[in-house]
């Protein structure tokens, strides 16, 4: 209930073996009094450890040979199984309403106890038979209604005889040639206990939908003690078609009897699927599929599972049902990836290039940061995004769009010349009339935002630019929707009487330079918007303007004349002033409701909205676009929609805000569809983390159509129990990012992370072998340190600094090594890390042998912006020599450096002189750990590989065959992506002045577009030999692996007689042991004079 935050009744069931079955009862008594209306009923067994086991051996329960051979002679005791099972349940007519794909039907259900009986754990067969007859009574049905018995046949010498007695008991009474068929799922998985009776729910759901009975396992002997003779009861042995008689439904009975006498029976009943005749609002045009899994690797393997199941099915359901299915029916995790499909076969397209890596053509994919949804800002188009038919398709097909342009359009009758639709979709030259386009252009973002709000989307902040403002404030709640359209029709109408004798240019050069060039001619030019750094618009009258024009020209400035009926923003608006703002001073206004970004001053507006004046000055001043975009950075927004019908101001406000990571969506662009264009930035919405109300983006209801779809892929990893005496795995936090590497944080007051690492847990070590000794590779203390970061709280913009390599970490088959991060917090938001290892020997670990092999500290980068885009065409052009990447692996073999397969990810190499570029790419088996990762060690290794190809160019043949260089630690590790499996690397190397054994070198490593994903500065290697790394090594080897250190008793040397040190005069402070007295015995022994000193009774004072 706290995971899912479920209210309803919830209670934990322990009958023993009878548990789930007795939670499946109680669940659905609870539908029944309407206490709920859907349960949730199962069990769950896990053998975490060999306790229970141990004592169900010593009771002798169990079998002797590991198999449940039920019902059968030979059957001597039961084998212990682990699962979980879990039903959802719902009253039949609730289900159907909801068009809920209904398994089987749950006729009715009983418990009862066994009282007194022969011994506690004893079964009571009277008891079972009365269990039986309640649950039919409860059903409504008679024994010869049911044909199928899932028992709970245990596979006991005692416990089975009596089950089918009672069951013979009850059901035995049929007509010639009907038998009941009787099998238990003990023989196919073992009894599990708490979780046996809903193991038999389910096996007997399945046996329902395909109508027929699974085989019952090991039964060769009837057991002689039951009377089969005088018994209607059958065995199946094999796979066996569950025939009934027309018109009767398939139903069985399941039965669970707890040790400790609780029992229960359960009814079951074929579910008759009636044909769904209901169809969604949006079933035709493009549908948006969104998929979601808890790491990158489980959302390829879903998108693989989903197109397959279109390709194989594809007349099984629509895409729309796909779509709310995939919406409405299944949780939404943090890797998350959407797409807009226009049918099964495009979806199976997109599903197949998604599931490939393939992230372009409508296709989206992200990770969720953090929790809650991020905040959104709306920006609203300004003059000049117009265009003919702008929203027709979305007016056509949604009908909240619709409604509100049409609110819109009523509102302007009698305020423009002819109707708003009219000319919207059918008047180009009128459209472009300012006395259209302004009105225009409110009702199409008014109506966005409606549809948007109706989808979930609320703005926690709002920015317009010029006239967009107007929609903002409307938005805001500064204006009515009536009085803001009286308000834009009135300024329309009023720019429109001006004389059109000014124009607007936009330049491209910063506003101080801008406003220089201005000078003598402010009376007739002026600065009307500031929309990025180089991006500075001037408007005024022509023959002014052209003259401000020739003078940036002459600069060498470039600008560009902007297609306008007037010269808005200039002094050229003066003559309407004075009359706008006596209509804006009749036009009621309010504080805005949400943050609003004032197009006057760049920063947030209040109650000066609510002033006739603003909006005057509105009219007449700059648009500082710039100052506001600078302003949401400042104040962390990061999620930016346009409001409009193009997305003009997005490619201006990225500009502005440089490299921030943003997220920049637009509403509509034309010339596309409407619908496809929204639903792709609801789609990237989804990727960033941000809830819609996924019904209304669909256009379904919550009772949809809903169709069966391939389930979670679950990544099947390993969590093995810490059993009692093992070394420090126990009471570890969970990590909030898992890594491969990592397995929790130790409780402490300064952050310690931990892990175990060895080639039997992570086998790619294996294949990082120098000098025949598997290393940890210096890139792992990397990814450590990045896998740390992240856990602390740091981003994208922090990056590892200064990485000494201190002491190899050598491994070996047949042991692991704990491995510590201790992070100690600094000054500048800093963290300093140390990376410790020490071995784990069996269930013992030495804490004494803990080793520092690396430290760096974490922090903020020291530069914001990252390495450019690779120019790959560029430096494959420039770098004309390339290198074997076999031939180059093959004599790092001889020098001592032998890579197994997944560290040989050098495919392509070229070079020219110093300068190196490769293509790289993971095996396959590398790719799993490759997704969970920040950057595989293996991939990054490769880096450094390539280093080596660089520092070859500046060595002879003869060196190059004797000399290997090894990394020795690095300036500064950045990192802007994980998960990468392949990519681009560019390195630079330098040879370190003054110093032959030293070399240093610059690389960055890149995505297949020219991204960066991460950069490596000031990497130092250092040449080394064989024999100096054997006798390094070596030494570490025979102290690790040969060794370990004991203390041993050794006499007390004795003192020279002669020597100073046992002259004069000694005060000993004296312990009640003997120690103290044989050194005192030594002393005089040696002419020395001593003076003891002891301790009083029970420590006290003397005087």
């Amino acid at each position: 209930s706290y995971v899912l935050g479920l209210h309803g009744p919830n209670v934990a069931i322990d009958t023993a073996c009878s548990s789930s079955l007795v939670a499946l009862h109680w669940a659905v008594q609870s539908l029944r009094r309407r206490e709920c209306d859907t349960a949730l009923a199962g069990g769950v067994n896990l053998t975490l450890t060999a306790d229970g086991s141990v004592l169900t051996s010593r009771a002798r329960m169990m079998s002797f040979d590991g198999h449940c051979k039920t019902f059968d002679a030979s059957a001597d005791g039961y084998v212990r199984g682990e699962g979980c099972g879990m039903l959802v349940l719902k009253r039949l007519s609730d289900a159907q309403r909801n068009g809920d794909r209904v398994l089987a039907v749950v006729r009715g259900s009983a418990l009862n106890q066994d009282g007194r009986s022969s011994g506690l754990t004893a079964p009571n067969g009277q008891a079972q038979e009365a269990v039986i007859k309640a649950a039919l009574a409860d059903a409504q049905l008679r024994p010869e209604d049911v044909s199928v018995i899932e028992a709970h046949g245990t596979g006991t010498p005692l416990g089975d005889p009596i089950e089918i007695k009672a069951l013979n008991a009850v059901y035995g009474k049929r007509a010639a040639g009907q038998t009941l068929k009787v099998g238990s799922v003990k023989t196919n998985i073992g009894h599990l206990e708490a979780a046996a009776g809903i193991a038999g729910v389910i096996k007997m759901v399945l046996a329902l939908q395909h109508r027929a009975v699974p085989p019952h396992l090991h039964f060769r002997q009837p057991n002689p003690l039951i009377d089969w003779a005088h018994s209607a009861i059958e065995v199946p042995v094999a796979l066996t078609p569950w025939d009934t008689p027309a018109g009767q439904p398939r139903r069985a009975g399941i039965s669970s009897f707890g040790f400790s006498g609780t029992n229960a029976h359960v009814l079951l009943e074929e579910a008759f699927s009636a044909t769904d005749t209901r169809t969604s609002e949006a079933t035709e045009g493009p549908q948006l599929l969104l998929l979601s899994a808890q790491t990158p690797v489980a959302l390829a393997q879903m998108a693989s599972r989903l197109a397959a199941r279109l390709a194989q099915q594809p007349e099984a359901s629509s895409l729309a049902d796909v779509a709310a299915t995939l919406a409405l029916g299944r949780s939404h995790l943090i890797e998350r990836a959407a797409l807009v499909a226009t049918g099964l076969a495009d979806a199976d397209s997109r599903l197949s290039r998604l599931a490939a890596g393939e992230t372009s053509g409508g296709i989206v994919q992200g990770r969720v940061a953090g929790s809650g949804t991020p905040e959104v800002v709306f920006m609203f188009s300004g003059q000049g995004t117009q265009y003919l038919g702008m929203a027709r398709t979305l007016y056509d097909a949604q009908p909240v769009f619709r409604s509100a342009l049409d609110e819109c359009a009523g509102h302007l009758t009698g305020e423009l010349p002819r109707p708003l639709l009219e000319v919207m979709f059918g008047d180009a030259a009128a459209l472009d009339d300012t006395v259209f386009t302004q009105p225009a252009l409110f009702a199409v973002e008014y109506a966005l935002t409606s549809l948007w709000r109706h989808w979930g989307l609320e703005p926690t902040t709002v920015l317009g630019h010029s006239v967009g403002e107007y929609v903002a404030a409307c938005v805001a709640g500064v204006f009515t929707l009536a009085d803001a359209l009286r308000l834009i029709a009135a300024r329309a109408r009023l720019m429109s009487r001006l004389q059109r004798d000014g124009g607007m240019a936009a330049v491209f050069a910063d506003l101080a330079t801008v406003s220089d060039a201005l000078h003598g001619y402010e009376a007739l030019v002026a600065v009307a918007a500031t929309n990025g750094p180089q991006n500075t618009v001037i408007s005024g009258r022509n023959d002014a303007l052209d003259a401000v024009l020739a003078r940036l020209g002459a600069a060498g400035i470039e600008a560009q004349r902007l297609k306008v009926s007037h010269a808005f923003h200039s002094p050229l608006m003066e003559p309407m002033l004075d009359e706008f703002e006596r209509l804006a001073a009749a036009t009621p206004m309010a504080r805005p409701r949400i943050g609003l970004i004032s197009n006057l001053t760049g920063e947030l507006a209040d109650t000066e909205l609510c002033e006739a004046r603003y909006w005057r000055r509105h009219v007449r001043e700059a648009v500082r676009f710039a100052e506001s975009i600078s302003t949401l950075q400042r104040d962390g927004f990061r999620v930016f929609v346009e409001v409009g019908p193009a997305p003009t101001l997005l490619g201006m406000a990225q500009r502005c805000a440089g490299a921030a990571d943003s997220t920049w969506i637009g509403s509509l662009r034309k010339s596309s569809d409407d619908r496809q264009t929204m639903l792709e930035a609801a789609a990237r919405l989804y990727v960033c983390g941000v809830e819609l109300n996924w019904a209304a983006v669909l256009g379904v209801t919550a009772d949809h159509r809903r169709v069966v779809l391939p389930s979670y892929p679950f990544q099947r990893e390993r969590y093995w129990h810490a059993l009692d005496g093992s070394p420090a795995r126990s009471n570890l936090a969970a990590l909030r990012h898992p890594h491969p590497l990592l397995r929790g944080a130790v409780p402490s007051p300064v952050p310690i992370y931990q892990g175990d690492v060895g080639v039997r847990l992570q086998p790619w070590l294996r294949d990082h072998r120098i000098f025949d000794f598997v290393l940890f590779p210096g890139t792992g203390y990397l990814e450590l340190a990045a896998a740390v970061a992240r856990e602390l709280g740091y981003g994208s913009d922090a990056a590892v600094h200064g990485l000494e390599l201190r002491e190899a970490l050598a491994l070996t088959e047949d042991a692991e090594r704990q491995v510590q991060v201790v992070a100690v917090a600094q000054a500048e938001g800093r963290h300093a890390l140390q990376i410790h290892s020490r071995s784990l020997k069996g269930e013992q670990a030495d804490a004494a042998d803990w080793r520092l092999h690396a430290s760096c500290l974490v922090g903020p980068a020291s530069a914001a912006a990252g390495p450019p885009m690779l120019d790959r065409a560029g430096l494959q052009a420039k770098l004309s020599e390339t290198v074997e990447a076999t031939g180059y692996y093959e004599r790092l073999r001889r020098q001592g450096a032998d890579y197994g397969a997944q560290f040989r990810a050098l495919v392509e190499i070229r070079r020219a002189g110093a300068e190196v570029l490769a293509r790289l790419e993971l095996p396959a088996e590398a790719a799993g750990d490759a997704a969970r990762m920040q950057l595989h060690p293996a991939l990054l290794d490769a880096c450094l590989q390539l280093v080596g190809v660089g520092i070859d160019w500046q060595l002879d043949a003869d060196v190059q065959s004797e000399d290997l260089f090894v990394p020795t630690g690095m300036a500064e590790y950045r990192l802007w992506s994980s998960g990468a499996s392949r990519g681009w690397c560019h390195a630079q190397v330098l040879p370190s002045d003054g110093d032959p054994d030293l070399y240093r070198a610059d690389l960055s490593f890149h995505a297949d577009d020219g991204s960066p994903i991460a950069q490596l500065r000031g990497l130092e290697l250092r040449r080394t030999t064989r024999a100096a790394l054997e006798r390094v090594l070596g030494a570490g080897k025979a102290v690790d692996w040969l060794f370990e250190t004991r203390w041993q008793p050794a006499p007390m040397p004795a003192l020279a007689g002669s020597g100073p040190e046992a002259s004069g005069t000694w005060l000993l402070a004296a312990d009640a042991g003997s120690v103290a007295e044989a050194l005192a015995q030594q002393l005089r022994a040696s002419g020395a004079t001593v003076i003891e000193v002891r301790p009083g009774p029970d420590n006290q004072q003397g005087d």
